[in-house]
C-alpha cells in the first residue's frame, strides 16, 4: 500500500509541474525585456563557440601599422596597439568570459542549492552545522574571498569561474535552507514521507522540482553579478592572474587611453554592459513569472 501511495503521489506531483510549467513559461514569455535578455543571452553564448571561428583576423594577428586606427569602413571598430581589429578581439572575448560567467554561476547555483537543501532538511546536530557554516561564509567579505581564490587558481577562464562560484553561494543557501524548511513542513513532503518515500527519493522527485524555478532566478542574477565581480578583478592589486583575453580585460585595456582612443573604451564596454543587463533583465522577467504564478 506504501508503494502504491508514493507512486500515486509521485504522478500527481508530476502532473502538477507539467501543468505548470508551461503557464510560467508563457508568462516569461510576455515579458518583453526578459526575452530580450534571453535571447541576447543566447546569442553570447552561441558566439562563444563560433566566435573565434567568425573573427576577421586571427588571435595571434600582428600589424604594428595599424595599431590604434580609429573606426572605419575596413576596421569598424577601431584597432589597438597590436594593429588587432576590435571587431575580432571582441569575438575572442566573448568565449572566455561567458566561460567564467556561466561556470560561476552554476557552481554557485550548485553548491549553495546542495548546502541549503541539506541544512533545510537535516536535523540535530547535522543542521545546526550547515547553518553556522552559511552564516561564517555569509560574513565573510565575498569579494576579498574571491580575490583570493581566483588568485590562486590561476588565469584559466574556467579556473576563475570555479572559485568565483566557491565564494558565493552563500546568499543562495540561506534561501534554499528557508525554502526547503518550509516545504520540509509542508503537506506534500509529509505525504510522501508517509507514503515510505526515501529522503533521496524525496529530494529528487519533489524538492528539487520546486526549487528549480527559483534556482534559475538565481543562475540568471548570478551571471550579471559574477561580470560586475569579474570587472572589479582586474582593479584589484592582485598580480597578473586575471585572464587577458576577456572583455573585462578589454574594457580596462580601453580605460587605460580613455582621453585619446575612446573607442578602445566603448566598444567591449558597450558588448561588456549588454551581457550584465541581459541577465538582469532575464532574471527579472524569471522572478516576476515566478511570484506572479505563485500568486
Amino acid at each position: 500500500m506504501a508503494v502504491k501511495a508514493s507512486s500515486n503521489s509521485s504522478r500527481l506531483a508530476q502532473s502538477a509541474l507539467v501543468q505548470n510549467r508551461p503557464s510560467m513559461w508563457r508568462r516569461f514569455c510576455s515579458d518583453r525585456w526578459a526575452t530580450i535578455g534571453a535571447g541576447w543571452i543566447i546569442l553570447m553564448m552561441v558566439l562563444a563557440v563560433f566566435g573565434p571561428r567568425l573573427a576577421p583576423q586571427p588571435a595571434s594577428y600582428v600589424n604594428i601599422f595599424e595599431g590604434n586606427l580609429p573606426p572605419s569602413a575596413h576596421h569598424l571598430l577601431g584597432t589597438d596597439d597590436m594593429g588587432m581589429g576590435y571587431v575580432s578581439l571582441i569575438l575572442e572575448g566573448i568565449r572566455p568570459t561567458m566561460i567564467v560567467t556561466s561556470l560561476a554561476a552554476a557552481v554557485s547555483v550548485f553548491i549553495g542549492m546542495s548546502i541549503g537543501v541539506i541544512a533545510g532538511l537535516a536535523r540535530g546536530i547535522v543542521a545546526e552545522a550547515m547553518a553556522r557554516l552559511i552564516d561564517l561564509v555569509f560574513a565573510l567579505p565575498s569579494f576579498v574571498l574571491a580575490l583570493i581564490l581566483a588568485t590562486a587558481f590561476g588565469a584559466h577562464p574556467g579556473l576563475q569561474g570555479v572559485a568565483i562560484g566557491v565564494a558565493y553561494w552563500a546568499a543562495i543557501a540561506r534561501v534554499v535552507r528557508g525554502l526547503s524548511l518550509r516545504l520540509r513542513d509542508g503537506d506534500l513532503l509529509t505525504s510522501a514521507r508517509l507514503a515510505g518515500g526515501s529522503r533521496l527519493y524525496i529530494i529528487r522527485l519533489y524538492l528539487v522540482p520546486n526549487l528549480l524555478p527559483t534556482l534559475l532566478v538565481f543562475f540568471a542574477f548570478q551571471m550579471g553579478a559574477v561580470l560586475l565581480l569579474e570587472l572589479l578583478t582586474y582593479i584589484a592589486p592582485s598580480g597578473s592572474s586575471q585572464p587577458l583575453n576577456t572583455l573585462a580585460a578589454l574594457v580596462m585595456g580601453g580605460m587605460q587611453n580613455i582621453l585619446s582612443m575612446q573607442w578602445q573604451l566603448w566598444a567591449p564596454t558597450t558588448v561588456y554592459v549588454l551581457i550584465i543587463l541581459a541577465a538582469f533583465w532575464t532574471g527579472e522577467g524569471l522572478e516576476s513569472a515566478l511570484n506572479r504564478h505563485g500568486g
